[in-house]
């Protein structure tokens, strides 16, 4: 009767670690599958550049549920990150989806203009900005937009305080592209990247 038992507890135990296992391994398995969506898309969207205002056949990874195509792509070869951003206007263009355009940004053919891009940082799968204390003083960063590939240079990394509002300190001579996310291990700072275009070419 009591080897029963044993055996029964063992069971229990068994089966507590499988559920365990499987409950670790379904998000890992989802944020991949996301990511190869995602590479997909752009892969797509940098093999025919159109302008922006333009619609495409290209059918965009959950939660999307309606065809849209991406305004840029964003990626920071440093940090492995590769993103689809979408216009300032659609309703997939927020933090709680993707890297988000915020809507005093200007655009990276705009003259002096500054493009203003914002994401989670965290543990969650939405956190896109998870890695970005990683980045230093002349890391480069890359837009696609329209045709072309706008190169940053990392100038300037600060952090500020999170009371929804950010001061970004740039010159204002320079064509710039700003990231902000909230600073690691805090939660009463925001992290703020300045980068400068140093190059721009056709892709």
């Amino acid at each position: 009767m009591q080897t029963r038992k044993k055996n029964k507890y063992r069971l229990i135990g068994i089966l507590f670690v499988v559920i365990g296992i499987i409950v670790c391994i379904i998000p890992i398995f989802l944020k991949s599958k996301e990511q190869k969506e995602m590479n997909a898309q752009i892969d797509s969207f940098l093999e025919s550049p159109s302008s922006p205002s333009r619609t495409s056949d290209v059918v965009l990874s959950p939660p999307i549920e309606e065809e849209e195509t991406f305004l840029m792509v964003l990626e920071i070869p440093k940090v492995n990150l590769r993103r689809g951003i979408y216009s300032k206007d659609s309703k997939w263009n927020s933090i709680e989806y993707n890297v988000t355009i915020l809507e005093e940004s200007n655009f990276p053919d705009e003259e002096y203009g500054n493009v203003i891009l914002a994401a989670h940082n965290g543990p969650a799968d939405i956190a896109y900005f998870n890695q970005l204390h990683q980045l230093e003083v002349g890391d480069m960063a890359y837009v696609y937009y329209n045709g072309i590939k706008y190169g940053y240079e990392v100038s300037d990394i600060y952090d500020v305080a999170k009371d929804g509002t950010v001061e970004i300190s740039r010159n204002q001579n320079l064509n710039t592209l700003t990231l902000i996310t909230c600073k690691k291990n805090t939660s009463d700072r925001q992290l703020v990247i300045i980068l400068y275009l140093t190059e721009t070419v056709r892709y």
